[in-house]
């Protein structure tokens, strides 16, 4: 998903300390959120998840690895795999 807002000073410019990160989301003058998407004939856009694998959780991003490295450390665990869920708390 990609998108320009028509807004001056609307969304962020860059990202804290991390220009690598600024250069691959700005790119042709628009900005790639990371996230997947599809609209169908109407133009309503549907959500389909993250093109990364991370999880945002109160506010802050983690990696869904870091969560399963933690896992596998019990000795009863072989495999793991982490994947958000939505939480009802979220309207």
């Amino acid at each position: 998903m990609v998108f320009r807002s028509l807004l001056p000073h609307a969304m962020i410019s860059e990202y804290y300390k991390d220009p690598q990160a600024t250069i691959r989301a700005f790119r042709n003058f628009m900005f790639h959120t990371g996230d997947l998407a599809s609209y169908d004939d109407a133009g309503v856009v549907y959500f389909k998840g993250r093109k990364q694998d991370r999880i945002r959780r109160r506010g802050e991003m983690v990696g869904a690895i870091e969560i399963e490295m933690l896992v596998l450390l019990h000795p009863d665990i072989l495999e793991a795999a982490v994947y958000a869920v939505p939480s009802p708390k979220v309207v």
